[in-house]
């Protein structure tokens, strides 16, 4: 359970931040060294007020792996076009989340930034909040649920859930793809 999960010092947290930062947009971040800057960073969010609602989720730490891995950023330096991006152009095209998720991605990603400006002084926390404004939920449901924004790996992985059963409707969707 999150309440036993040993959070480090806020001072710590912020040093996290100020690294994760520092080398956003560094190509020699690896994946192990980010997830070693990310980890406390994560521990410390879901036992916060404004990460508990989430704290089963994994949302966040699917966004910070798809930041890195797609666009060369962490999650907590990325610039608002990268956000933007993420959210709406590259979730709806990779993963397999419907319309219905969108409330809780951009709740807990909200949360998120709302955690990282009121507890650890996030400079561009305000720029990230207003890609997660009003309409958010909206746009990000509609582009879940746009069959255009459908990339290989997705309609890839809905083809094979309907081999046994559907490779009709699987061709079809193919066809409007």
């Amino acid at each position: 359970p999150e309440d036993s999960i040993e959070v480090a010092s806020p001072e710590a947290i912020r040093a996290v931040v100020e690294e994760l930062v520092r080398r956003g947009n560094d190509p020699t971040l690896s994946m192990a060294d980010r997830i070693a800057l990310e980890e406390p960073l994560l521990d410390a969010f879901v036992v916060s007020k404004e990460g508990k609602p989430f704290a089963t989720s994994g949302m966040t730490s699917l966004l910070m792996d798809y930041c890195h891995d797609r666009l060369g950023a962490t999650l907590v330096a990325a610039t608002p076009d990268q956000l933007r991006e993420l959210l709406f152009t590259l979730l709806p095209r990779h993963t397999r989340f419907d319309a219905d998720s969108a409330p809780i991605i951009v709740g807990e990603t909200r949360a998120f930034f709302t955690y990282l400006k009121a507890h650890h002084g996030l400079a561009q926390a305000d720029a990230s909040l207003e890609v997660l404004g009003e309409g958010a939920e909206a746009e990000l449901a509609a582009a879940l649920s746009d069959r255009r924004n459908f990339g290989d790996d997705k309609v890839s992985a809905m083809n094979a859930a309907l081999d046994s059963t559907g490779r009709r409707h699987a061709d079809a969707l193919r066809r409007e793809v």
